[in-house]
């Protein structure tokens, strides 16, 4: 017996000690096998061993950047369902109820996208069904009304939330009223007369069909056909470039919004930095992930775990094209928010001065890789995957070649690039009680 409980604890796991960490060697992601159709849509395929689901992304270049008008290229997209002269919304919903299927649509910053569910036996009929729908939508008036109420007590249900506030803020007082990225829909918006926009919209951006397609699953020849004859037959599919808009940063760096009832504050703070294009993105990359890219970074080791002022802060990085900026967002207690805002600028200025060692960026690179493993775990997560690298015009595995760039840097590099771009003096700081 006491040889038995000698060899188990033998086995048991130290929980004081942490385990070891291993870097990866080889990265499973490849990029998908693509085809362009005659007239210029891209078909790419991730196949899988699935035999019966099938996920498909169906991208259009038509974001709230394609427009003029706020609401319509959401509205436009996501009425794409709302039924033609032949069929009403609850029609079309039945049919494709039958098959079982799901389907969402959203309008991005730069493209829209129709995603779909849908088992293998009933893809042909499904897909040609969302075809209809997408070369003949009318927006039948009854139909429309009825999705701009929708949307109107949504946003005002959303408009009671403070972090809903202070992302709304930052990016109008960042881009300005009449930049995409910053001007903001109001409820009374949605009782404009925004139909005409919308069916101009469809007919330039959406009626072609997709610039682009997406599928994860099995790979069968049959299927192939059906979506070069729904989408990839006709006219030449217009390359439809973004508008170009000024961006009009407000004079105010530090803005509070007023939300009565609440006990906690929602905190933003935002800066501009430099292009994808710019030869000092990776670095600045770096330095966001020493600041944010994990529960133990530099953020969350102070805010959370030192001073004990929110359960989370996060470093988001956001990419667009020609820009990209930072959005370091938290909720604390009203007493903590100038204390907390005082320790995020605490925390750049150690950024400056104090260089990750050889142990700390061990654990950054880990952690970033496991985050890109994660998301690109299974058909839904790689196909989301690759349509921000087409969005992005970036490769799928750059991100790869960035791990590998990781491994060139040490912490006074990314020390000396975070004094050049991480700099409280650059924010706009919105707050939210």
């Amino acid at each position: 017996m006491y040889t038995l409980l000698q060899k188990l604890t033998k086995m048991m796991v130290d929980r004081k000690k942490i385990p070891a960490l291993e870097e990866l060697q080889a990265f499973p992601f490849t990029e998908p096998e693509s085809i362009t159709f005659e007239n210029g849509c891209t078909f790419s395929q991730f196949k899988f061993d699935s035999k019966d689901y099938l996920y498909f992304h169906l991208i259009f270049f038509a974001g709230r950047i394609h427009s003029r008008h706020k609401l319509v290229a959401e509205l436009s997209i996501e009425g794409i369902l709302s039924g033609n002269e032949s069929k009403s919304a609850a029609k079309i919903s039945s049919e494709l109820e039958f098959y079982g299927c799901f389907i969402e649509s959203e309008a991005m910053d730069e493209y829209a996208v129709i995603k779909v569910h849908v088992l293998r036996k009933y893809a042909d009929q499904v897909l040609t069904n969302l075809n209809d729908c997408i070369r003949r939508v009318s927006y039948p008036d009854d139909e429309f009304k009825n999705i701009c109420l929708r949307k109107k007590s949504q946003l005002q249900v959303l408009l009671q939330r403070g972090d809903i506030l202070t992302n709304r803020a930052l990016r109008n007082h960042m881009f300005g009223d009449e930049h995409p990225f910053g001007r903001l829909a109001l409820p009374e918006d949605y009782s404009l007369n925004l139909k005409p926009h919308c069916q101009e919209f469809w007919k330039e951006k959406l009626s072609a069909g997709p610039q682009h397609i997406i599928l994860g699953g099995p790979g069968e020849d049959d299927l192939t056909k059906l979506i070069e004859t729904l989408w990839g037959k006709g006219p030449r599919l217009l390359n439809h470039n973004p508008l170009t808009f000024d961006i009009h940063s407000s004079q105010e760096n530090r803005v509070h919004i007023n939300l009565n009832s609440t006990v906690q504050s929602s905190i933003k703070l935002g800066m501009f930095l430099p292009a994808f294009s710019h030869s000092d993105f990776d670095m600045i990359r770096m330095s966001n992930l020493l600041l944010s890219g994990s529960f133990g970074s530099r953020l969350m080791q102070a805010l959370r775990e030192d001073k004990g002022y929110t359960y989370g802060v996060y470093a988001s990085h956001y990419i667009r094209q020609g820009m990209s900026w930072l959005d370091i967002s938290l909720e604390t207690d009203i007493q903590y928010v100038e204390p907390a805002i005082h320790e995020i600028n605490e925390v750049l200025q150690r950024l400056h001065s104090e260089p990750a060692d050889a142990e700390e960026l061990f654990i950054l690179r880990n952690n970033y890789v496991g985050n890109m493993m994660r998301k690109g775990d299974g058909i839904i997560g790689l196909v989301s995957m690759y349509t921000t690298s087409i969005v992005q015009n970036l490769p799928l595995n750059d991100f790869v070649r960035f791990s590998s760039f990781s491994k060139t840097v040490d912490g006074n590099q990314i020390a000396e690039i975070s004094k050049k771009y991480f700099n409280l003096e650059n924010c706009k700081i919105i707050t939210c009680h």
